[in-house]
């Protein structure tokens, strides 16, 4: 089962920090996030949305924004926590409006599970 919901507002002038925790639903543990490739992607909403209030039309184009365990903007810091960080240099390239945001997690084995569906509004930030 995925989680669904908003990642806020973030500016496009600014960097981009956020974190997220994973319990297990049984005992309330902290998820061993450290063995699992976990990728996240942004993509432009064209507003038609999936009638949930979450997400929107992603279309077919690629994604604007994307990040992993992989390639460092994603990290397992602690026990069931999920960092990631992008930096103003990359969120300059962002027009204002809403994103769809999808994060994946796959373990050795290739077993994939759907993580986060979501949206994160972006807005232009003050010239300084």
């Amino acid at each position: 089962m995925s989680l669904t919901g908003s990642l806020g507002t973030q500016s496009n002038r600014a960097d981009w920090t956020g974190w997220a925790r994973l319990r297990a639903k049984d005992d309330g543990t902290d998820i061993d996030l450290s063995p699992l490739s976990i990728r996240m992607q942004v993509r432009r909403c064209d507003g038609h949305g999936y009638g949930n209030g979450y997400g929107g039309d992603w279309g077919h184009g690629a994604p604007v924004l994307s990040g992993s365990t992989d390639s460092g903007e994603l990290t397992t810091p602690a026990g069931g926590i999920l960092a990631w960080h992008f930096p103003a240099s990359r969120l300059s390239a962002l027009r204002p409006g809403l994103y769809g945001v999808g994060i994946l997690m796959e373990d050795a084995s290739g077993n994939r599970q759907q993580l986060f569906i979501g949206t994160v509004a972006i807005i232009e930030g003050g010239v300084f």
